[in-house]
């Protein structure tokens, strides 16, 4: 089906697109679409006006321009953009679903004739093979170990110690969290128990994926007892989840009030000491939720850790824990549109260098940063770049498409600090993941990319029904019916095609 074309010389006609301005000093220009994110430029400079493009275009020999696109309708942006070969980039930044989308409708251009051998050398994950679609290659899937967002139970360890509550260990049983929840809710009977930020929530009711994993769900789909595919948000173990859910909340072991909270409104409640447990992306209590304790309490310093987590919760399943996602972060691809591939090519494969990687997020070895003599990197505070990395934690975020590996994220958010507890940072992120994800590298299989945004949407519907008390569970055969008329059937029947032939 080539929908999607379609659809974006419509949205062309409604969006308007600032078109890229070529530089006249140059024979080649490179233009590169990157996705929403958190800047910090210096004064004066922007996305194509700083020390690290300028680097770029020293290394590969071209021009190189970036365009960010909005953070709202960014999507719709690209689109747009898309369907004017005279307005569309030279390479692009996909997620998967994405991916296979532009590749069944012939929006990118295959890579073999570019890829060398030396090409991922850097790759020692194996995410190349993502980027392979029918023997060829059709992206440069970038490895690194951004993929999966795990969540993890936050807790007050001051308000469970005067409470005389015990949490045993990183990793609990079902009944064990259980109980520790109504505990809380009878020693603080005006308090919150456990709260998340909702935020409208999804099919995935956002920050209870931990509890989700306690039912053996990691992913939208699954292995069964058979080794066939099953679709895991309308299997048993989903039902008995959700029930599990609408109990807590029923029994105001869960903020009332979570579907509508955001981070924003859950940070003060917890500052507060409003509520004394949450469920959170580990990066959200990493950053955004121990700052802001850490802002109006003196006593809770990074060395204190008067909040720890639980990273598994396990319910006698199967699998327990969470996804491990896929092997990759972005899927890099040269659009149709480009008239020069090996040279986008070329410069896709500096971004998956160590080189890259250092110039992005330390600057220049010997100027902007240096290592000591036990081999630690330490940023240099009195250069100008050093001080901009001392105020944001990270500097280019806009060009981050590139392989990162586990030491080299820890060491990065190290650098500088040799007291940094990476077991109270890092850790918390990678000790959930559990879980590999069966068609994290499937094809591009066209009944999954027409119905399967229709299918997320009705077990969003239904699964925020099930949990808040809006519905009872006598209406779940009612849920499984309407997901097949949106072609849940056919979904997994393709998808377990696929499998079969692996």
């Amino acid at each position: 089906m080539k929908r999607f074309l379609s659809l974006a010389l419509a949205l062309c006609m409604l969006l308007s697109v600032a078109a890229f301005t070529a530089s006249a000093e140059s024979d080649v220009t490179i233009k590169v679409v990157a996705n929403a994110n958190i800047q910090s430029f210096f004064d004066g400079e922007d996305e194509n006006n700083n020390y690290m493009i300028r680097w770029i275009e020293e290394q590969v020999g071209f021009d190189v321009e970036w365009y960010i696109l909005p953070s709202e309708n960014g999507e719709a942006k690209l689109n747009a953009m898309m369907a004017s070969a005279a307005d569309a980039p030279d390479i692009i930044a996909l997620n998967r679903d994405n991916f296979l989308n532009y590749y069944n409708d012939e929006m990118i251009q295959c890579l073999d004739e570019y890829i060398t051998e030396d090409f991922f050398q850097y790759d020692t994950q194996g995410a190349y093979k993502l980027g392979i679609l029918d023997g060829s290659y059709w992206a440069v899937a970038t490895p690194g170990n951004q993929s999966g967002t795990t969540y993890t139970w936050w807790y007050n360890t001051a308000m469970l110690a005067d409470a005389g509550i015990e949490v045993p260990g990183r990793e609990l049983t079902l009944e064990q969290f259980t109980d520790i929840l109504y505990a809380i809710k009878e020693a603080y009977p005006d308090k919150i128990p456990m709260g998340a930020a909702g935020d409208g929530s999804t099919n995935w009711l956002n920050g209870f994926q931990i509890i989700y994993g306690a039912f053996g769900i990691a992913n939208d789909y699954r292995i069964n007892e058979n080794g066939e595919l099953e679709y895991a948000l309308g299997s048993d173990d989903m039902k008995e989840c959700l029930e599990y859910l609408n109990k807590l909340y029923a029994d105001g072991i869960i903020d009332p009030e979570y579907l509508v909270t955001t981070k924003e409104t859950l940070c003060p409640k917890m500052v507060n000491g409003d509520v004394v447990s949450v469920c959170a992306a580990w990066y959200d209590f990493t950053g955004t939720y121990r700052k802001a304790i850490e802002n109006v309490d003196s006593s809770a310093k990074k060395d204190s850790y008067n909040w720890e987590c639980v990273n598994i919760i396990d319910g006698g399943k199967i699998t327990k824990g969470q996804t491990t996602g896929t092997l990759n972060q972005w899927y890099m691809c040269v659009t149709y549109a480009c008239e020069h591939p090996a040279e986008a090519a070329q410069l896709l494969k500096l971004m998956l260098t160590p080189e890259y990687y250092d110039m992005c997020f330390f600057g220049v070895e010997g100027v902007d940063y240096h290592y000591d003599e036990n081999g630690l990197l330490w940023r240099n505070p009195e250069t100008t770049i050093g001080k901009k990395f001392a105020e944001s934690g990270t500097q280019w975020y806009v060009y981050y498409y590139f392989s990162e590996t586990k030491d080299q994220r820890m060491g990065r958010l190290a650098a500088g600090m040799p007291d940094y507890d990476m077991e109270h940072i890092m850790d918390v992120w990678y000790d959930c993941k559990e879980v590999d994800n069966p068609i994290a590298a499937m094809p591009a299989i066209e009944e999954y990319i027409e119905d399967y945004a229709d299918i997320k949407d009705v077990a969003s519907a239904y699964h925020i029904k099930f949990v808040m008390g809006e519905m009872g569970f006598d209406k779940w055969q009612d849920f499984l019916n309407e997901t097949q008329a949106v072609g849940g059937d056919e979904v997994l029947a393709a998808l377990q095609e696929w499998y079969a032939t692996l």
